[in-house]
Order: C-alpha cells, then sequence, then structure tokens
C-alpha cells in the first residue's frame, strides 16, 4: 500500500473488504469502514474511513473503484452484499478480511517453501502492515504460478518480503 496507509490499533476489528478485479491481476484496494454505528430510523450504518490501492493499482482501477465503493453501507450480510452491487457488477470480487488470518505462521505454511532463517522472515514479516501481509498473501499464488511458467525456484522466503514481490507485474 501507499506510504502511510498502515492500519491502526483503532482499524483492527474494523469492517474491512479486498476489491478486485478479474482484468485487473495483482491490483486491490482494501475498503476499511467505521464500526457500525445506528442512525435515527434505527438502521446500523457504516461509513467509508479509508479506501487504499496497493503499488499496482493504475488509474482505470482505481477510478473504476472510486465511482463504485460505497461510502456508506448498512450493516448485515445481506445489506452490504446489496451496498457492494455496483463493484460486484462491474466484474469486481469483494471479500471480507475483518477477520483474516494475517499471522506469520499462515504465510509460512502458505509460502511452502521453507529455506532460510525463519526468525528472521518473521521478524520481517511482524514489520508488514496488515495490509502488505494480506496482499503478500494473495500475491503467493501468483509468485508460485509465475516460477512454475519459468521453471525456477520460487524465492526464499526472505526475498520474497524483502523485495516485495507480491507487487510485481507478471
Amino acid at each position: 500500500m501507499k506510504q502511510g496507509t498502515a492500519m491502526t490499533d483503532l482499524d483492527a476489528n474494523m469492517p474491512s473488504f479486498s476489491i478486485a478485479h478479474t482484468n485487473c491481476r495483482g491490483m486491490l484496494a482494501v475498503a476499511v469502514y467505521e464500526l457500525p454505528q445506528r442512525v435515527d430510523d434505527g438502521r446500523m450504518l457504516m461509513r467509508l474511513r479509508r479506501l487504499t490501492f496497493n503499488e499496482s493499482a493504475n488509474g482505470q482501477f482505481v477510478r473504476a473503484v472510486l465511482a463504485r465503493v460505497p461510502s456508506v453501507v448498512q450493516w448485515g450480510e445481506a445489506t452490504v452484499r446489496h451496498d457492494m452491487a455496483p463493484l460486484l457488477q462491474s466484474g469486481c470480487t469483494v471479500d471480507d478480511v475483518t477477520e483474516r488470518d494475517l499471522s506469520f505462521a499462515r504465510f509460512w505454511q502458505s509460502y511452502g517453501y521453507k529455506v532460510g532463517d525463519r526468525r528472521r522472515v518473521e521478524r520481517k514479516w511482524d514489520a508488514l502492515s496488515d495490509e502488505d501481509r494480506l496482499l503478500a498473501l494473495q500475491g503467493i499464488s501468483r509468485q508460485r504460478r509465475h516460477s512454475d511458467q519459468h521453471r525456477t525456484d520460487m524465492p526464499y522466503p526472505e526475498t520474497y518480503l524483502n523485495q516485495r514481490r507480491w507487487e510485481n507485474q507478471f
């Protein structure tokens, strides 16, 4: 994510959604909403707190998401899905990542290529923001596919993190 967008402790449990598009590989937006608040008519609403894009996002993707992401969402699984309908109809996928496991154990297990100093890799993982962790986890499969296509080894986990390989455009 662009600098200055690291999640704070206050954001940790706030409803968050990752937004991607099948035609825009490697591009991702993360929408973080405030905790639901009851309004006068009794509905529970969440207001958009922050919308961030990864480094791979181009102008077309950014404009498309900005035009369709709702600034206010009604709380509830069905109503959130309804409020995100403009994004879904445009071909975007919207995933709830509020409760996503962003632990080092998840990364280490998902990466699979367990080479190098695990403690050093874990320190690198801990230094990443939650948004970067999400992107790194999602980028593993793209990195693996790229390595398979070019018949090369996966980079060491430390190299993957140091060089922010999840941001590569393959």
